[in-house]
């Protein structure tokens, strides 16, 4: 009897699949491309990914009627120790760098929090989180302690 039950819990052991791994790389890459989102009265938000290697070089411009109004490039790269989407951005009137860190947390969906919350990402103060809703289509939600207080929905802009 004892050896049925160690036959059926190794048997029932094997049979449950790994977590499927996602491949960050693919991920990132599904961004490539123009886009642009409403954020606000009369303000644009145009996004523009090139792709560079296993990664992408990134630009973000502000516009409204009176013109551009905030730039910054971001450069992100696979850190393939950590498994992890890296991001540095700067903006064009800042001297600062800032370093974000984001991961697929499924084919569809992302997280990220500054590089200084990576080893408690869960009890960061600022977090991101993203969400593909088709191939042309993706919305970006900043959160401050946990509460929604932005969210930018991008469509793909054709060439």
């Amino acid at each position: 009897m004892v050896a049925v039950l160690l036959l059926l819990c190794i048997s029932i052991m094997q049979a449950q699949t790994p977590d499927v791994k996602i491949d960050q790389v693919a991920f990132m890459q599904k961004f490539i491309g123009s886009w642009r989102a409403e954020v606000g009265k009369d303000t644009i938000m145009v996004f523009d990914v090139i792709p560079y290697g296993k990664g992408s070089e990134r630009e973000i411009t502000l516009i409204t009627k009176g013109g551009d109004i905030s730039m910054a490039k971001m450069l992100f790269g696979y850190d393939e120790e950590n498994d992890k989407i890296i991001e540095a951005i700067i903006y064009k009137s800042s001297p600062n760098l800032m370093i974000r860190v984001w991961w697929a947390t499924s084919e569809n969906s992302s997280e990220g929090v500054l590089l200084k919350d990576i080893a408690d990402p869960e009890n960061a103060e600022f977090k991101m989180k993203g969400e593909i809703k088709s191939p042309d289509l993706f919305v970006l939600t900043h959160l401050f302690n946990n509460n929604v207080v932005a969210e930018y929905t991008f469509v793909r802009q054709k060439e």
